[in-house]
């Protein structure tokens, strides 16, 4: 039952998150999935009649695969057509990272993120964006007029979620830009899948109950014992 509420707390999240561009879901690991896999991996199947060690929670992963890519009229929304990248921006605690490639220009003319932070090049630093029609290619270079006026930074590493669409890191690195794929006029949508998260809650609360009714009669089988041995 506290298994199962960790686990609805994840698909809660899961569907909150929906339509929030760029969300990656999470997925709730369990002991019995873990041994299982290794099992697999080393050619040793489970005993015939093997009793399991329960669904014991062992942590909650982020599911990378790319959402649904959708095309707009704005040249400053970006997305990422791979699993692997994040774009780069300065936050207020250091540098952090998104998928959310839905850009803008401030008013001091800096490509920034939705919550008006700055957007980092590959060198670091943050991308000035003039007036006017401008390109990105696929490996990330701005270009102006013909003229390349920066590439935007795409690093892969190990992510931490600190929130529904940013992230941080303490081993990103640069991806080498042929490896990059980003779409102008394109934003990635959440890759949560609102008909599966919302079948796998009903079956999560069908389990709860069930284990819950489970205690429940255990509970009763005790106090009947408990009471019988009291009347001898």
């Amino acid at each position: 039952m506290a298994t199962a509420t960790q686990w609805m707390d994840v698909i809660a999240n899961n569907l909150a998150n929906t339509n929030t561009t760029g969300f990656k879901k999470d997925v709730m690991v369990f002991n019995d999935g873990l041994d299982d896999a290794m099992r697999r991996q080393s050619a040793m199947g489970g005993d015939v009649g093997q009793i399991g060690s329960g669904p014991i929670s062992k942590g909650v992963f982020t599911e990378w695969t790319v959402g649904n890519l959708q095309s707009t009229h704005n040249p400053m929304d970006f997305a990422l057509g791979t699993p692997t990248g994040l774009f780069a921006f300065q936050g207020i605690d250091g540098v952090q990272y998104t998928r959310d490639g839905a850009f803008s220009r401030s008013n001091s003319g800096q490509l920034v993120t939705k919550r008006g932070f700055p957007v980092l090049s590959r060198d670091g630093n943050p991308i000035d964006v003039p007036e006017g029609t401008f390109t990105v290619g696929e490996g990330g270079e701005i270009s102006v007029a013909g003229k390349i006026l920066a590439t935007i930074g795409v690093f892969n590493g190990n992510f931490v979620k600190n929130g529904s669409d940013q992230y941080s890191s303490d081993n990103a690195v640069l991806m080498a830009p042929e490896r990059v794929n980003i779409r102008q006029f394109t934003i990635e949508t959440s890759n949560v899948n609102a008909v599966e998260e919302m079948i796998a809650m009903i079956r999560l609360q069908r389990n709860f109950e069930m284990a819950q009714k489970s205690a429940q009669a255990e509970d009763e089988s005790s106090q009947k014992l408990i009471q019988s041995v009291d009347n001898r």
